[in-house]
């Protein structure tokens, strides 16, 4: 048996390295220790910052160490270290343990676009480990935002090509023989149809928000992510907030945009029960930093992983690598052409250097022409 805390958080494009981020955290790690801690963020930049991938690496290593500091006085010192983080874009995932002498492999991804042209905007990234001779298949995501039919068309299509087309050191693709899978994120999915609804202040599982929830009629139909699963919902919509207060805004639906899902794993001889066992699946409202508020699971894992054959899952592996690396090609440019564009439009230095090349090519111009 393993144990996990796995989180997510859309951070409004701001590093969230600060006390009261730290302090809400840490009030709700498990009082026992677990295995594993995964953190999966989003937007944990501007824009800009999001186009250097040196910048985001640096990022995510303040954070990790942030995150390790609050873990080690939790649980008295016991030497947390974190596996190399990895990024695309602003989409960061971080894993620490306070047993790292037994992970046995780590296979990266180089992570997947979804953003417009394949900006790195939006995206997926990976890490699987084997831990104590268990494979974990961790997935951190940024989907599309919008109400609209057609943003829920894009967040399909968005689910689709990253669990189909994130490429893993190992071969394979987001879904593998043999590995328990979580993914989890800002999916962005909303609740149709729920104009005009407030009473979204109780969390309840019951709640008219959760049935008109994107994301769960689109599960109960079969049309996307087949084959996992999510602990019973039982706190607040997480999105749009009110940074510093917490409060929901009244132009937009409060929705259940922050998810952690997980592939299932049920056990045959006892009613299809699962074998996971969750621990707790809650919200963290006292962090009110963004206009997200962070989702955390507590879960317990069996040293048994699913088949996921026995689910009819579609297993990609090698064989989309060659486009992956002309669509990761593409995904370099228009991101670079992005951050640029942002650069010599939104900054100081960027307005004088474009007027500077613009003076000089223009001299140019009437000196040769």
């Amino acid at each position: 048996m393993s144990s996990l805390f796995i989180l997510t958080f859309n951070c409004a494009k701001t590093l969230p390295i600060n006390e009261h981020f730290y302090n809400a955290i840490e009030s709700k790690l498990p009082e026992n220790i677990s295995d594993l801690y995964v953190f999966g963020f989003q937007e944990i930049s501007s824009i800009l910052e999001s186009t250097s991938n040196t910048t985001i690496k640096k990022l995510l290593q303040t954070l990790s160490e942030g995150l390790i500091s609050i873990l080690n006085e939790k649980y008295d010192n016991l030497n947390f270290k974190n596996v190399p983080v990895v990024n695309i874009g602003a989409i960061g995932l971080i894993i620490i343990t306070p047993f790292y002498d037994k992970i046995n492999q780590i296979y990266n991804s180089i992570g997947y676009p979804v953003g417009h042209l394949y900006t790195t905007l939006k995206g997926g990234i990976g890490i699987r480990i084997q831990f104590n001779n268990i494979e974990f298949t961790f997935v951190s995501m940024h989907l599309n935002a919008g109400e609209k039919l057609s943003h829920i068309l894009r967040r399909n299509s968005d689910l689709f090509d990253i669990i189909n087309n994130l490429s893993f050191e190992d071969g394979w693709s987001v879904l593998k023989p043999n590995s328990h899978c979580f993914i989890f994120g800002d999916l962005n999915y909303r609740a149709t149809n729920a104009h005009g609804l407030v009473d979204c202040d109780e969390g309840h599982g019951d709640n008219e928000l959760l049935r008109s929830d994107e994301l769960n009629l689109l599960r109960k139909d079969s049309i996307i992510l087949k084959g996992f699963d999510e602990a019973n919902i039982d706190f607040k919509p997480t999105y749009k907030r009110v940074p510093g207060s917490g409060s929901f805004r009244s132009n937009r639906i409060p929705s259940y945009c922050d998810r952690i899902l997980y592939l299932e794993h049920s056990d045959e001889l006892n009613n299809n029960k699962s074998k996971y066992k969750v621990i707790e699946y809650d919200s963290i409202e006292e962090c009110k930093i963004s206009d997200h508020i962070p989702v955390y699971l507590e879960i317990d894992i069996p040293n048994s992983t699913p088949d996921i054959n026995s689910n009819n899952l579609t297993i990609q592996n090698r064989l989309l690598l060659k486009k992956n690396s002309r669509i990761i090609v593409i995904s370099n440019i228009t991101t670079l052409l992005m951050g640029t564009g942002i650069y010599l439009t939104m900054t100081n230095q960027g307005r004088i250097l474009g007027i500077t090349l613009t003076i000089l090519l223009y001299s140019l111009y009437k000196v040769f022409v």
